[in-house]
């Protein structure tokens, strides 16, 4: 008896946290300035709290809907803003930052730098992520469309990883080549980097969106208006405020 009553305690006290914080589910590209800028939030808010949650964009939404989450939901393109309209879990969104996509790569791993025509005429594979849970791996899919046929066939790439930073891993650990990464991600790696011809570029949208299952509306309002007065946080990283 006496332990049913203090697991009963223990998940009043959860339930209790829970109903005070607000989740921000951001995706991985965008994992350093978000720590920083939700640390800095919670140093002057003693009181309620945000939770940083980290991971592919599509994972993260998987979890939204599961759990049937509230907070902010801020993936890295526009792809997962549909599918989250479709599953009926957006109240509204604001356009955040746009981040451009390259290609990255590490000095040990290829004898000499590297080119555009390198990789579009098959020499080396790229990873460029899972295009179901990856805001990238859709993107990589956006920029090989606007290759010529001849260029399609040609271009060598595995589909795999579920986060940037899985990518990230890939190409430091020495198990990648060359990876198809946002230009940030890549700068704050220290990673070498190919830059994608005007024609073919491909940019993610980052917005940040207000989930239907929120409940702290002050504590929201709250964060919203704090994000947006030190999105600098995110430019001094290299990402593009809109």
């Amino acid at each position: 008896m006496k332990q049913i009553i203090i697991g009963i305690f223990c998940l009043a006290v959860f339930n209790s946290i829970a109903a005070d914080s607000v989740y921000w589910f951001l995706g991985a590209a965008m994992t350093k300035p978000g720590k920083k800028l939700v640390k800095k939030f919670n140093k002057m808010n003693s009181e309620d709290k945000v939770l940083l949650v980290t991971g592919g964009s599509g994972d993260l939404l998987s979890r939204i809907v599961m759990g049937h989450s509230g907070g902010f939901y801020t993936p890295g393109s526009r792809k997962f803003l549909k599918i989250a309209q479709k599953k009926d879990v957006v109240d509204s969104y604001t356009p955040f930052i746009k981040q451009e996509a390259v290609f990255a790569y590490r000095n040990s791993k290829v004898s000499k730098d590297i080119s555009f025509k390198d990789i579009c005429s098959g020499k080396y594979e790229v990873v460029s992520g899972n295009p179901q849970v990856m805001a990238l791996g859709g993107l990589f899919e956006k920029f090989k469309h606007k290759l010529s046929l001849s260029s399609q066939k040609k271009l060598k790439n595995r589909p795999l990883g579920i986060s940037a930073v899985q990518i990230v891993n890939y190409i430091k650990n020495g198990n990648a080549s060359v990876g198809f990464l946002f230009k940030p991600i890549t700068r704050i790696n220290k990673l070498k980097y190919v830059e994608i011809p005007e024609e073919y570029k491909v940019f993610g949208i980052a917005d940040f969106i207000l989930l239907k299952n929120t409940r702290n509306k002050k504590l929201v309002e709250k964060f919203k208006k704090f994000v947006f007065k030190n999105r600098k946080i995110f430019k001094n990283y290299g990402f593009e405020i809109l």
